[in-house]
């Protein structure tokens, strides 16, 4: 394991790994999530380590070193012991050329405030066009050189996103060596533009759309965690990528399944018990969400627990103090902050019903959902109604728990559906019906393993 600037890289064997026999054996991530960074993103980077691990690989991670201030940044969270972890130092000076207010000089000669914004446009337009395709593009060359100064090339290297840039790192190997296998993982598709926004010019979006095309084209094999993304690729970029595309869902361990067995659904009347489990996000609070659950909590007629484990943005929260300022009726609201597995296993299992919430954009899904399928309890989803999450829950039987869209209007119809279920105990509708090894995790791996050479030394 390296840590800062990984010293046993110097410039003079950046291009050292060019020669080298590729080891069909090892497997490359590069990623900007893995421990001591938590969230989603690295938990599907550890669980594909460890099930690719069992499959014979020796795997290594390249990450960029992490800081206290980085999102999901936990000290607590440490390296699987079967991975060699490299971190390197990030660079991102794009902090210097964020916007500059002119000066009060500037302001009073209106010749010098005009130039200033000229000045100002051109430092953005070059900026953005360098950031391209996001912000994290300038580690590229660091990760390289660590990853071509290793002895023992890798003949497999995984390249996942976010940061769309990390596949860059992964274009750039396989041009080096063709014989590489690169696997690209869109966690999240190119074209959510989430870290940049919307490209600023016909230039820059030109410019993107190629990067995108560059990196379609040249990797060996491209993972989605859902078929949405792979069919939005398609109509965007057209249908020749499809055929080297696997949807991988972010499914659920054996143990998961294992222990839910063991404590089976009894429905919790008193007080009925609404769980959301994970990170609540602005983008993701449905419309009109206070005013469903009150409408819930008179139509129910008895008292109501809205419990939250994870965090919760300041604007969700603004929105919810409502409900504590007396307006929610027969509702409270529990802060659970952020607790073990196990405790979010413990309340699943002892919920009325659980909270899934997935934004409006269509190929959006939360990968808490998959623990809330595995739970088999009654699910609320409020998301894109033609959107993977949606999709999956008709395709198994459990169409009525999905929200008819993200709207207020919808916010309430769901709310006031699964009331009149209570009340009926029609509940079934709102359980996806499925054997559950179809999203356990090593069965969504073998997908991948089916297109990967065989570990061997």
């Amino acid at each position: 394991m390296v840590d800062g600037n990984d010293e046993r890289i110097g410039t003079s064997r950046a291009g050292a790994g060019l020669n080298l026999t590729l080891h069909a054996d090892r497997i490359d991530i590069v990623t900007h999530y893995y421990p001591p960074i938590g969230g989603p993103g690295s938990k599907k980077m550890q669980t594909w380590a460890a099930h690719l691990n069992r499959a014979g690989y020796r795997i290594r991670v390249f990450m960029p070193t992490a800081a206290p201030s980085d999102p999901f940044y936990d000290e607590t969270l440490s390296a699987q012991p079967f991975v060699d972890v490299h971190r390197i130092a990030i660079w991102d000076p794009s902090r210097r050329f964020r916007r500059r207010k002119p000066n009060a000089a500037e302001l009073d000669n209106h010749a010098a405030a005009e130039s200033v914004s000229i000045r100002r446009k051109s430092v953005l337009f070059a900026r953005d066009l360098l950031k391209l395709p996001d912000h994290k593009r300038l580690w590229n060359r660091a990760a390289l050189r660590a990853i071509l100064a290793e002895p023992q090339q890798a003949k497999i290297v995984v390249t996942t996103s976010p940061y769309d840039s990390t596949h860059l790192i992964g274009l750039k190997l396989k041009q080096l060596n063709p014989e590489r296998h690169w696997v690209a993982d869109f966690r999240d598709s190119w074209n959510h533009r989430r870290w940049l926004g919307d490209y600023s010019t016909p230039l820059h979006r030109w410019y993107g759309d190629r990067l995108e095309r560059s990196v379609l084209s040249g990797a060996d094999t491209l993972t989605w965690f859902h078929q949405v993304g792979i069919d939005l690729t398609a109509e965007r970029m057209g249908e020749t990528f499809r055929h080297k595309s696997v949807a991988i869902h972010n499914g659920i361990e054996q143990d998961t399944i294992d222990w839910f067995a063991q404590h089976p659904y009894r429905p919790i009347r008193q007080p009925v018990r609404l769980l959301h489990a994970g990170t609540l996000w602005q983008f993701r609070y449905p419309p009109g969400f206070v005013l469903g659950l009150q409408r819930f909590a008179e139509l129910v007629a008895t008292p109501v627990e809205l419990l939250l484990l994870g965090d919760v943005e300041p604007e969700v929260r603004a929105d919810l103090a409502r409900i504590s300022e007396g307006h929610g009726g027969n509702v409270s609201v529990i802060y659970g902050g952020t607790v073990s597995r196990t405790k979010v296993m413990e309340a699943l299992a002892n919920c009325t019903a659980n909270l899934v919430f997935s934004s409006s954009a269509r190929e959006a899904i939360t990968s808490k959902m998959f623990e809330a399928v595995a739970a088999q309890r009654p699910l609320l989803y409020f998301g894109h109604p033609q959107g993977s999450g949606a999709e999956f829950l008709r395709r198994y039987g459990a169409a009525a728990a999905v929200a008819g869209d993200f709207t207020e209007a919808e916010t309430l119809k769901l709310f006031e559906r699964f009331a009149a279920a209570l009340a009926t105990d029609q509940i079934g509708a709102y359980i996806p019906k499925l054997a559950l090894d179809e999203i356990e995790n090593g069965r969504q791996i073998e997908k991948l393993l089916a297109r990967l050479e065989p570990a061997k030394p």
